[in-house]
């Protein structure tokens, strides 16, 4: 699925360690062009219930490191979804992942400084976020969220990993910000150990391929920075007389505000007209609680009915109220109801509230 070019360049090596020669993408026998969407397709597999977890992350909000083990490929010159390492947080409802270090601590003390340059250029940490999401009744799916392969570079006295070094490709660091029903992470850590190819060929028991065991920074504590955002629709039906016809509306509900603790209040208010009769006015209140997670959402929603769009005879109303912890959603109906004399007007509206980040 995901193969590795073996190439055998002794004398190009050779120039590149003593003339620090830059190394061209097509040069690299180890870059895989196709490795983002490999990984995508990984999610397949998940769905279909055919990759094991190596790894399952304790349950709850923290912001910690973990040294998930190590798994070689039983064929190291095609990696597929199985052969990386797989791990499990069942009750992320949002997660930020980071790869923070690569197994193979390189050092002057044991190569020289051009050898170890030219072997952490040869390194990378590939790894990819899933999330499960539910999209039916009690009908769920994994998807991928993000990923990337964090190429090393040589400075300092130590290797570091990057997307931004050359040919690396996605994001160092991937949020999985909205509402889940599961995280899964996949990661491996690879280093080039081929004599053939510049290496030293010592720094494992196979002569081309090492793998190492990855540092990765879980973070589930929720951002303080809530992003709300309402989405939904409302009809609206002016009842009308014989021989005249009713009059309707559809009306899409889509806002979002930011809350912060510096920045804790917001209001929504909408309002639309059918008929030059029937008016419906919907309001919202969006409040950042006291932990600075959870938002409480109140609000109103109000039926008038008259000669013109801006009379206030009020003919129905209807308050509600809910609060939201981080990542969680709510869905509402309300129904509006003009029961006075000559009435028959109404209005239905139908809207969820996201707590993001």
């Amino acid at each position: 699925m995901f193969k590795r070019l073996v190439g055998i360049f002794p004398l190009i090596v050779a120039l590149m360690l003593t003339s620090n020669v830059a190394i061209a993408q097509t040069d690299d026998p180890h870059f895989r062009s196709k490795e983002e969407e490999d990984l995508i397709s990984c999610a397949n597999e998940l769905n279909n219930g055919k990759l094991p977890v190596d790894f399952v992350l304790p349950n709850g909000a923290y912001d910690a490191s973990f040294f998930p083990p190590t798994k070689v490929p039983k064929d190291l010159d095609e990696i597929r979804c199985s052969d990386y390492t797989w791990l499990s947080k069942p009750d992320a409802a949002f997660l930020t992942v980071t790869p923070t270090s690569h197994g193979r601590m390189l050092s002057t003390r044991d190569r020289s400084e051009a050898q170890a340059r030219w072997d952490c250029s040869h390194s990378f940490i590939t790894y990819a976020v899933f999330g499960r999401r539910l999209v039916g009744f009690f009908r769920y799916e994994w998807v991928y969220a993000g990923g990337g392969q964090l190429y090393g570079n040589w400075g300092n006295g130590k290797c570091t990993h990057s997307v931004s070094q050359f040919p690396g490709w996605g994001k160092d660091t991937i949020s999985v910000p909205y509402r889940q029903y599961g995280v899964r992470i996949a990661v491996q850590s690879w280093s080039h150990n081929s004599d053939n190819f510049g290496h030293t060929g010592a720094d494992c028991p196979d002569l081309d391929n090492c793998y190492w065991t990855t540092t990765l920074r879980i973070s589930s504590l929720p951002s303080t920075t809530r992003r709300v955002t309402i989405s939904g629709s409302m009809f609206i039906l002016d009842d009308e007389s014989w021989p005249f016809s009713d009059e309707k509306g559809t009306f899409s509900i889509s806002e979002s505000r930011t809350l912060s603790p510096s920045n804790r209040r917001a209001e929504i208010f909408m309002k639309h007209c059918v008929g030059d009769e029937v008016r419906v006015e919907l309001n919202f209140i969006l409040q950042l609680e006291g932990d600075n997670t959870t938002v409480s959402v109140t609000g109103q929603a109000k039926l008038f009915e008259g000669t013109n769009c801006v009379t206030r005879d009020k003919e129905d109303s209807k308050t509600f109220a809910m609060k939201l912890t981080a990542g969680a959603s709510q869905a509402t109906t309300i129904k509006l109801k003009n029961r006075g004399v000559g009435g028959g007007d109404y209005a239905n509206i139908n809207f969820s509230v996201l707590n993001g980040q």
